[in-house]
């Protein structure tokens, strides 16, 4: 969506003016939801730019983010660095991906809320090295880890994901089709109507 990734990259400006004011926190917040923007509409070589950008910030700042925000940086970051491996950039990404799911395998030994983002990420991963099966099987437990904590858009996010996976590695697009149908109704639950605009038209 050409007016979505305007608004994606408009956010720069929010992050100079956090810079200017030392508020770290907002500056990793914007980061990461810049990143998760740039995922969720399939920019995935800009969200790959971000995640440099906000690994350059923290290397020269060394902030201290809120321990909130952790998780979900894990795993978009996590999910970028999937696909650019799979894109071809493993040395690159590779390391990214596996620090991610360390970080979320830690979480998850302080609290089951973040299970989801975990066998999201781990489906992503058993996709980067071909073990097909077992990452059917994890699409699914990142689906139902999410319903489970009532995570509208990261259960929305974890069913497009499975709807692609058995679209483009299965070609089994009846399947597919049941995923996505489930992505469209709960992302437009969480009230994200670019989001489900953007699906149909793909899907069109």
């Amino acid at each position: 969506s050409g007016g979505q990734g305007g608004t994606i990259r408009d956010q720069s400006s929010a992050i100079e003016e956090a810079r200017k004011n030392g508020d770290t926190n907002a500056i990793s917040l914007l980061f990461q939801l810049r990143i998760f923007l740039a995922y969720l509409f399939g920019q995935y070589q800009f969200a790959g730019e971000l995640i440099t950008a906000m690994e350059d910030f923290a290397a020269e700042e060394q902030p201290h983010p809120s321990c909130a925000l952790m998780p979900n940086e894990f795993l978009y970051k996590g999910l970028v660095a999937a696909v650019l491996v799979r894109d071809g950039d493993r040395s690159r990404w590779m390391p990214t991906l596996l620090k991610c799911r360390e970080k979320l395998e830690g979480l998850c030994l302080v609290s089951h809320r973040h299970h989801h983002g975990l066998k999201l990420l781990e489906a992503e991963l058993s996709l980067t090295n071909g073990v097909k099966d077992a990452a059917a099987r994890l699409y699914d437990e990142a689906i139902h880890a999410a319903k489970e904590y009532g995570l509208l858009h990261q259960t929305a996010l974890a069913c497009e994901r499975a709807s692609i996976f058995h679209s483009s590695e299965l070609s089994n697009e009846a399947l597919a089709s049941s995923y996505l149908d489930q992505a469209r109704d709960l992302y437009l639950q969480w009230g994200a109507k670019r989001k489900v605009a953007a699906l149909l038209s793909e899907h069109e």
